[in-house]
């Protein structure tokens, strides 16, 4: 089967028809136009199919086309098939990317199966516009990057100029514009995300006070609780850690986007008390207008031995003012961002904390820490992951060289009455210890 070189009034398929199976050429044109119409359009997408399969006769020789024909009949039946039957079929809702992506899937062949064919990153492109739209009916793809496909779509026509203006004047003209239009969508991509990630967003706002009668019939931490143990986890959060000014209370409040949602939970056990504040994404790829950095406000009562726990994966700053607080363990890690930490004038009780007070880790920040005078500090630096600290008074610090580990340590440490000792670690930034006033 082939399409008629000279009865065609588009791509003569329909002549082509009319020379192998029943009925003439205009029959098969009046069976086209009415399916067309019975089937929302799905009648002219079956003959741009069968225009692109069949092979067309030429004035000097007749080519064979009898796979071409078969294939392009059972893929025109195929589509008419799954139009009638796709609500049995329950595809109603990705049909025409089913088909559309049919079609892409026959021009991309096309293009890489036939000599002529020099488009095939064209063919690329056109089969990746349907498998998204596939993939999105499917509920593969989340709604962010169906957005981002959508922002993109100015893209293709990028695409498709430079395809057309380095075509014939470079080699590999298409694949060139390709990459030129992934670049252009990478790019703008980053720059959108970026400049929305550095932004504080106030969609999303929490405030509680814990205990919380609606949940644990009480409204102040229970008088047998000597121990209040903190886990903190965020995302790209700023998080500010501080003394309540309301005895036995926990303050918290947060803001950030819709996409954020801080779970917190409180329990008490015994003369023990939890609070757990964890940060999830709601989307791992959200919209656009969903995504930015949050703000966390955690004040903690004065009177109950703390154990904080902190790790975030980016924030712009941390400030961990424990300088009220009765602070028996502090231990926190930060990807990406400055943290201060201000100790307080205390003596940790516990047992479990004698030789280490907590590990402090900034990976990609500075970490400024305030001591007050009458506190006795000993900070080892890993010498392998650490440069020789600076930023300290030497009236009152001494840097020393014990094993593997820089110790900054007070030089009246053995002398004075509260003493706290902390494993640091800020390979990828600059470190200060200053003392508070």
């Amino acid at each position: 089967m082939n399409r008629s070189f000279s009865n065609r009034i588009f791509g003569g398929v329909c002549a082509g028809l009319a020379s192998t199976l029943p009925f003439n050429a205009w029959i098969w044109r009046i069976i086209f136009i009415l399916l067309t119409l019975a089937t929302s359009g799905v009648g002219a997408l079956v003959y741009i199919l069968m225009w692109w399969i069949l092979p067309l006769d030429s004035p000097l020789r007749s080519r064979g086309g009898a796979i071409q024909g078969l294939v392009s009949i059972l893929l025109g039946i195929l589509l008419i098939g799954l139009w009638f039957g796709r609500e049995s079929l329950n595809i109603a809702d990705v049909y025409w990317a089913i088909a559309f992506l049919v079609l892409a899937i026959v021009f991309l062949l096309k293009q890489v199966l036939t000599r002529q064919g020099n488009n095939v990153a064209l063919g690329l492109v056109a089969v990746a516009i349907p498998t998204a739209f596939l993939l999105q009916g499917y509920d593969v793809l989340q709604e962010g990057a169906i957005d981002i496909i959508f922002r993109s779509a100015p893209a293709i026509l990028v695409f498709l100029g430079l395809s057309i203006a380095l075509r014939y004047r470079v080699r590999f003209g298409s694949w060139i514009a390709l990459l030129i239009s992934i670049a252009l969508v990478a790019g703008l991509a980053t720059f959108a995300y970026n400049s929305r990630v550095d932004v504080i967003s106030t969609d999303n706002q929490i405030s509680l006070t814990i205990p919380n009668e609606d949940d644990h019939d009480q409204t102040s931490i229970s008088e047998n609780i000597t121990t209040l143990l903190v886990n903190v986890r965020t995302l790209d959060t700023d998080v500010t850690i501080s003394v309540s000014d309301t005895a036995r209370q926990i303050q918290a409040e947060f803001i950030g986007s819709d996409n954020s949602n801080p779970d917190i939970a409180y329990s008490e056990d015994g003369d023990i008390a939890s609070l757990q504040v964890i940060e999830r994404q709601v989307d791992e790829f959200p919209l656009l207008e969903n995504i930015g950095r949050g703000e966390l406000r955690l004040q903690l009562p004065a009177e109950i031995a703390i154990g904080l726990d902190y790790n975030s994966n980016r924030a712009e700053s941390v400030t961990l003012d424990m300088g009220e607080l009765n602070l028996e363990r502090l231990s926190f890690g930060v990807n990406e961002g400055d943290v201060l930490v201000r100790l307080p004038l205390y003596q940790p009780l516990s047992p479990s904390v004698v030789d280490r007070n907590g590990i402090w880790a900034v990976r990609d920040g500075n970490l400024q820490v305030i001591v007050p005078e009458e506190l006795g500090v000993r900070l080892s630096f890993v010498r392998a992951n650490n440069a020789e600290p600076t930023g300290f008074d030497n009236l009152n610090y001494q840097l020393l060289i014990e094993g593997p580990d820089y110790v900054l340590a007070s030089r009246q440490f053995d002398n004075l009455e509260a003493q706290m000792r902390f494993q640091v670690d800020v390979s990828g930034g600059r470190f200060q210890l200053d003392e508070a006033e």
